[in-house]
């Protein structure tokens, strides 16, 4: 009679499993495990190597789909529910599809009948709802949320860190090999990751290159098992006789009780881009002052917009005195740009440009400094007919702007005789190279545009660089000029420079002059023009009237 009843109850389970399978997308089983019986949803086959949609011996025949290292897990939740101590099955674990590729998979289950010991349930595939990657068989960025946030509830014990490790340049690979080459790398890093990690370990891909494990231990721990990481994938590399060769960065986050996700999340790239920034190759630990210092630049750099879209209400241009060694008399001004807001005050230019630089806003800023100072050059010639006026341009500017029309826009604009406009660039800005920095030098020396080397003698600079370069003025850096003060040779050299800058027609401007001992000694040396505080500080253009313009009418 029970065994008629047993009988009953799957006949009406698999009906029932048949109505279930139309309506969903996972697979329902049943499980007879008295009987030792299993009945799967028949898709299952499309994907993995069963004898068939029911089968028996089912410790034998599904454990061999399961991957290896969570068969035990399997094994002893299964034993618990046969002996009694529970009546449901909740896990996460792999099984192995028909070519041997990992799949993660929910599988939940209850028992419906204590006695017969039969349950039902579904598998659900965790990568077709994007908690899963197939390619690495690790667990997507989805399903880190939902574990991070249980290792929350339950508070870790002891040190743990998160370990974030990205392929460096892993769009090159994909420009160079295509999809497939960059595929392989990826497969490669899971590779080695999992070789050097405890295989209970859960592993995690994030979105494009990234993987994230935790790991037990302190900072020096993990740090070990990047190292361990690296010299695997060296290994797989080598033995792939470097069909494929690239480097991996890293970085190390501790676990806090406080930390939400999104904290967690924004300090491993932070600590990853760290790494990146230092050369690649490399793995650094997450620092809280490093990661200030980022958020503040952020923060300036937000400022920074919205000071542009409200009319450019924070910035000014300032303007410092460029007057001829010979004479004494005022040539010129050179534009300097100055910045303020009401959270940080005056901010120093040598922290707001590099801001302004490589987050691209300098483009729209250089724009606005170059009409602001032509407009405002125009303006001071009535006072000063020859009035000149230098501005600085980046190579952001050059690289990713129109600068060229932008230029003769607005001087054809303002109205203005290009002569009286000299745009400064360092030594960084030039590459040999580059045709797009040679075109702006040719279109402004055909527009009678003049051009100048700023900071020269602070990199790279030497006589034939000099010869090559279609520029109209050097101007020496002050730290050159400091060294002259007290050295001969170098006050020997700066006078070499300036003999052979004459003798290739390039005019000379000294910058840094900030007493009469310097002015005396530099003027010795017969430069064009010399700027710096001896002859006046950067002031905004009102000050600058009254200390510069009316005064060298007086």
């Amino acid at each position: 009679m029970e065994a008629t009843e047993n009988k009953y109850i799957k006949l009406q389970l698999q009906k029932t499993l048949g109505v279930f399978e139309e309506c969903t997308d996972d697979l329902i089983f049943i499980y007879d495990m008295l009987n030792d019986h299993y009945t799967i949803s028949k898709r299952a086959l499309d994907t993995y190597n069963l004898p068939g949609e029911s089968f028996n011996n089912v410790s034998e025949t599904l454990l061999s789909i399961v991957h290896p290292d969570d068969r035990e897990m399997l094994a002893d939740d299964l034993n618990q529910i046969m002996d009694g101590k529970k009546d449901y099955h909740n896990l996460e674990y792999r099984w192995m599809d028909r070519e041997g590729k990992v799949t993660w998979i929910s599988c939940r289950g209850k028992v419906v009948d204590s006695e017969s010991k039969m349950f039902v349930g579904r598998v659900s595939r965790l990568d077709r709802r994007r908690k899963a990657d197939h390619l690495t068989g690790f667990l997507a960025e989805t399903q880190l949320k939902i574990d991070y946030a249980k290792k929350m509830e339950n508070k870790p014990n002891g040190s743990e860190n998160f370990l974030i490790v990205g392929i460096d340049n892993l769009k090159k690979i994909n420009q160079k090999f295509g999809m497939d080459g960059g595929d392989k790398a990826i497969t490669y890093v899971s590779t080695a990751i999992k070789s050097c990690i405890h295989e209970k370990t859960k592993f995690y891909r994030m979105y494009g290159d990234e993987f994230v494990v935790c790991i037990a231990g302190d900072t020096e721990v993990v740090k070990n098992v990047y190292k361990d990481i690296r010299i695997k994938l060296d290994e797989l590399i080598s033995e792939n006789n470097y069909e494929l060769f690239f480097t991996i960065s890293a970085g190390i986050v501790e676990v806090t009780d406080s930390m939400s996700y999104d904290e967690l999340k924004m300090k491993m790239e932070f600590s990853i881009n760290q790494a990146k920034k230092k050369g690649k190759n490399c793995v650094c630990i997450y620092d809280e002052e490093e990661y200030q210092e980022y958020m503040k630049i952020l923060d300036i750099q937000e400022l920074l917009r919205n000071s542009i879209n409200n009319d450019f209400k924070g910035y000014e241009v300032f303007y410092q005195p460029i007057v001829d060694v010979s004479t004494g008399r005022l040539l010129g001004a050179e534009a300097l740009l100055r910045w303020r807001c009401e959270k940080y005050g005056n901010l120093s230019p040598v922290e707001f440009i590099p801001i302004l630089e490589e987050s691209g806003l300098i483009i729209p800023v250089g724009r606005w400094v170059a009409y602001t100072a032509i407009k405002q050059c125009k303006e001071w010639q009535k006072y000063i007919p020859e009035f000149k006026m230098n501005i600085n341009i980046s190579y952001i500017q050059i690289k990713k702007s129109n600068i060229v029309v932008d230029i003769l826009n607005l001087i054809d604009k303002i109205g203005i005789d290009p002569k009286y406009l000299t745009f400064e660039f360092t030594e960084s800005t030039y590459i040999e190279n580059d045709s797009i920095v040679k075109k702006l030098i040719k279109t402004f020396s055909d527009e009678g545009i003049k051009l100048a080397l700023d900071d020269f003698g602070t990199g790279y600079s030497n006589l034939a660089y000099l010869q090559n370069l279609n520029v109209d003025v050097i101007k020496i850096d002050r730290s050159f000029v400091n060294k002259a003060m007290a050295d001969e040779n170098i006050y020997s050299v700066i006078n070499h420079i300036i003999d052979i800058a004459h003798s290739m027609k390039l005019s000379v401007c000294i910058e840094g002059i900030e007493n009469e001992i310097e002015r005396k000694k530099i003027s010795r040396l017969v430069p064009d023009s010399m700027q710096g505080y001896l002859y006046g500080k950067p002031v905004n253009a009102i000050q600058f009237m009254q200390d510069n313009i009316l005064s060298s009418m007086a």
